[in-house]
């Protein structure tokens, strides 16, 4: 029991359970084969953007420009796809990584290596993504379905044993973050940045390249992202994912990531994703409550966040007692 109460995902595990025993007798068509699977097929984007979000926050930093390198790189390679008959979608799929990691530079350059708060410096960048996409697809045009072919769509929509492709990306996505964040020499100086800058400096840890690699992975991502929303969508324009960023940095934060701490774990951030796709789909099968969705989320998303730091706060007094006790 002891071992039980002291998982820092207690809370999170909670609520899962508890939106899901809801959805039981609430809204029994949650839990049909076709429900569940374009459930987790059209929040795997969030769960790229939380990914992407939890690799800048580690490092004590944050990132509002997700979202616009995602609408960025999905309308760049639709343009592409549309004006070169014939490319590989290898070479697309690579291009809109490649995409994303420019923009990742562009937003590390100017918070670690111009000193602009992440805050500012970000949602600054994020102006900019957008700007150059709304004037890149003729001033806001969209990008409709019939911009798409059977081939690009499956890039996504695609199946292999029953899963589809974007499925078994955010798998890909979540297992290498998982090896990155326990393995990675990188992952730990990031940690170390976002735990105390000045002391990871004084270690020896070059801070800002430390820092522009964080925001390169994350635009890596996000990049990633574009070209599978827009293959699962077959659509976008320049304002796509608008938005986002806040729940990406709410996942992020619900998962146990800490700006202030140098802190993420892979395994809060596949429940807090969970979590937040059930909460999405349930409250939207609710009858007469969806105009209350944003507001029900909001309610169940801060619950599990003082719970889990209530057993967090709970786990460190009993580790303590018993440091005490050996002594």
């Amino acid at each position: 029991m002891k071992h039980v109460l002291k998982n820092r995902n207690l809370g999170l595990i909670v609520g899962i359970v508890v939106m899901l025993i809801a959805a039981w007798f609430l809204t029994p068509q949650f839990y049909g084969m076709s429900t569940f699977a374009s459930m987790i097929r059209n929040n795997c984007v969030y769960a790229f953007l939380a990914v992407a979000e939890m690799l800048v926050i580690m490092s004590g930093a944050i990132d509002l420009s997700g979202p616009s390198v995602l609408a960025f790189t999905a309308c760049a390679t639709t343009l592409l796809y549309r004006n070169i008959p014939g490319i590989p979608m290898s070479v697309l799929i690579l291009l809109a990584i490649l995409m994303g990691v420019f923009c990742g530079v562009l937003s590390g350059l100017v918070t670690f290596y111009f000193d602009v708060q992440p805050m500012i410096a970000t949602l600054g960048t994020s102006y900019i993504i957008r700007g150059i996409t709304y004037f890149m697809t003729g001033k806001g045009q969209q990008m409709l379905p019939n911009y798409y072919t059977e081939e690009f769509k499956r890039i996504a929509t695609g199946k292999i044993l029953g899963l589809y492709n974007i499925i078994w990306v955010t798998i890909l996505i979540l297992i290498l973050a998982g090896i990155f964040l326990n393995y990675r020499q990188q992952a730990r100086r990031m940690l170390a940045i976002g735990s105390n800058k000045e002391s990871a400096q004084v270690a020896g840890i070059n801070v800002r390249l430390t820092g522009l690699k964080g925001y390169m992975i994350a635009g890596g991502i996000c990049g990633l992202a574009g070209i599978m929303y827009a293959a699962n969508y077959s659509m976008c324009l320049y304002s796509s994912a608008e938005g986002f960023e806040m729940t990406a940095i709410a996942t992020c934060i619900l998962g146990g990531a800490a700006i202030t701490g140098g802190e993420a774990r892979i395994s809060g951030n596949i429940l807090a994703i969970l979590l937040m796709t059930i909460i999405t789909v349930f409250i939207s099968m609710l009858p007469g409550l969806s105009i209350w969705a944003d507001a029900i989320q909001g309610i169940i998303i801060i619950a599990a966040v003082l719970l889990n730091i209530f057993m967090a706060k709970s786990s460190e007094r009993n580790e303590l007692k018993e440091r005490g006790q050996r002594m």
